[in-house]
């Protein structure tokens, strides 16, 4: 289905008081790029980490979770993620002290392969936090991609989801 068609259908399913049975979710046309590098250490992970100038992260080492926007200041952290702009990276712990690390690029042109939409995440409180004044909120993107060819053709699968960012409500 394309996400032409897809829209027609949200806009039919809503004006008829969801038909379907549920209210469809809003999707975007974007394009997403990612990169994957494996078998990092922890200090390489540190220093594209800073090479990326983060805006908005956060890292969870073996005994707790740090909302940061730097790279990780320890060499005993389990995963972690950045965001900068519609840009972001996350990593975590294969085993033995090497890393995936995965570079996810937003590209604004739809190119009919890719869907996303964005998903509020509230956080626990008690966390421990650096760059950001208590965030209330952990906001993700949620990507989808059309298949293109086999049994599944034209089908949506989940692709990935994205650290955008954080929140704070206003009270």
């Amino acid at each position: 289905m394309s996400m032409n068609d897809y829209q027609k259908l949200k806009g039919h399913n809503e004006a008829m008081e969801n038909v379907l049975g549920c209210e469809l979710p809003d999707l975007a046309g974007c394009h997403l790029v990612i990169n994957t590098f494996r078998d990092l250490t922890a200090e390489q992970v540190a220093s594209e980490v800073e090479a990326f100038q983060p805006v908005q992260g956060w890292v969870m080492y073996r005994d707790r979770v740090v909302v940061d926007d730097r790279a990780p200041s320890r060499h005993d952290f389990i995963e972690g993620e950045w965001c900068r702009g519609g840009d972001s990276l996350k990593t975590r712990l294969l085993g033995d002290g090497t890393y995936q690390l995965i570079s996810m690029q937003l590209d604004e042109k739809d190119n009919g392969e890719h869907a996303c939409r964005e998903q509020v995440v509230y956080l626990r409180s008690g966390l421990a936090v650096d760059a950001l004044e208590n965030p209330e909120a952990a906001i993700y993107r949620l990507w989808w991609q059309q298949e293109k060819q086999g049994p599944r053709k034209g089908r949506w699968i989940p692709l990935a989801q994205q650290f955008v960012g954080f929140h704070k409500e206003s009270k």
